[in-house]
């Protein structure tokens, strides 16, 4: 290292003016053999070796120390985003990145240099996000895309020595009661949608407890008649459509999108990808009843392939749309919401099928274990966590029943005096 020197500027006048000191440290010489230094500048020689210091201590540790360079939050996050992101995450969750750093991240820090980035930066963003009314999730989501990119920057890229969003925390969502059809209703709800075309998908995810996504990838041959068993082997991921310059289509019932996307998605429409984990991947029993409504979709199946005649597309989907295609996950989510509210279930969504399903189970009787097992969760601790409150319930039932067990009165001694 070379000797301290001052760190001077001219001012507008001209004149020569002090600002500091300054040192450099030599590095290995560049592949055609030019000489390469790495500068450090400061108000006076303490601060100076404080940097070299830090400097020294982040090249034994492997991180590639560069200079501070004029890189924002917005040029890098799109970066990381085409880069890292795109190859290590799914395109759905590609996808939901690219929208909040779009609509989200970039508006609040997108101007600020990375290598400027601080604590007090998120903090100040959060808050600002949790004044414009974004719900405690979005703002959850926001901090866990940063702190991804930012711990990226640090152990992939090596290109920063620490992460400001690891010092940063931010209100959890509270989880709330699912909600769910009530079983007296379960009935009345099916006899008031039977005649509706989207009838067996609702009531096979009831039966089933299978994902919307599972449902809308579903085939004919995971069905085994015999066995009365339904394979979960794949699943639907819909991604915007592409109008081939990296841009998505405007789709029905949805805003405009007046922005260019910030990286191209590998793929548009519809996308048929393995479960998210090996539990998901599962082969459920099935009673009796959801067979028949089976049996009725392959009816219903054939005359629609007749009418479409030279148009159908067989793709040996169980539930498809007009011509043969699988049906996307949007459109069996919106026609849902078309039909509760004459269902009488104007509350709940289409993944409530699912919890009701879940509860139907336990109230039954079936072992939580199992349970989780024929709905695909990871765990059974995830499971307990969601169901929660229904396992509070027949622990009261539990009670009750062995207080009817036991003797009406016991006998107990009276103490003496």
């Amino acid at each position: 290292m070379g000797a301290f020197s001052d760190w001077v500027r001219k001012d507008r006048d001209g004149k020569v003016k002090k600002i500091g000191r300054k040192a450099a440290i030599e590095l290995p010489r560049t592949p055609d053999g030019k000489r390469k230094r790495h500068w450090f500048y400061g108000q006076n020689d303490k601060d100076v070796q404080r940097q070299i210091d830090e400097f020294r201590r982040l090249q034994e540790r492997g991180i590639e120390v560069r200079k501070r360079s004029g890189e924002t939050v917005r040029d890098y996050l799109i970066r990381w985003l085409r880069d890292v992101a795109s190859l290590s995450v799914k395109p759905i969750t590609l996808d939901s990145y690219e929208r909040k750093i779009r609509v989200h991240i970039i508006p609040g820090l997108g101007t600020i240099k990375v290598a400027d980035l601080k604590p007090a930066h998120l903090v100040a963003f959060y808050t600002e996000r949790y004044r414009a009314k974004c719900s405690k999730r979005t703002v959850q989501y926001c901090h866990a895309i940063i702190r991804k990119a930012l711990n990226d920057a640090v152990e992939t890229l090596k290109e920063l020595p620490y992460s400001p969003a690891e010092r940063v925390k931010v209100q959890r969502p509270t989880r709330e009661d699912p909600k769910v059809i009530p079983p007296e209703d379960l009935h009345r709800m099916c006899s008031e949608i039977i005649h509706d075309w989207l009838y067996p998908f609702f009531y096979l995810a009831i039966v089933s407890g299978c994902r919307r996504g599972e449902l809308c990838a579903l085939k004919w041959d995971d069905i085994n008649w015999e066995r009365r068993t339904l394979r979960v082997d794949e699943s639907t991921q819909e991604l915007p459509e592409d109008d081939g310059d990296g841009n998505p289509h405007i789709q029905r019932r949805r805003r405009p999108n007046k922005k260019e996307r910030l990286v191209a998605l590998p793929g548009s429409g519809l996308i048929y990808e393995k479960p998210k984990s090996e539990k998901s991947r599962r082969t459920i029993k099935l009673p009796e009843g959801a067979m028949e409504v089976l049996r009725f979709q392959q009816q219903l199946q054939a005359v629609v392939r007749e009418k479409a005649g030279s148009t159908w597309q067989e793709n040996n989907f169980v539930f498809t749309n007009a011509r043969g295609a699988g049906l996307r996950p949007s459109v069996v989510s919106n026609h849902w919401k078309l039909i509760r509210g004459r269902a009488g279930i104007p509350g709940v969504k289409l993944h409530g099928l699912r919890h009701t399903s879940a509860t139907i189970m336990l109230e039954a009787g079936v072992h939580p274990r199992v349970a989780a097992e024929r709905l695909g969760h990871a765990s059974s601790q995830l499971f307990m966590e969601l169901y929660g409150r229904v396992l509070n319930t027949l622990q009261d039932e539990a009670a009750n029943a062995i207080g009817q067990l036991m003797p009406d009165a016991l006998q107990l001694p009276s103490k003496k005096p």
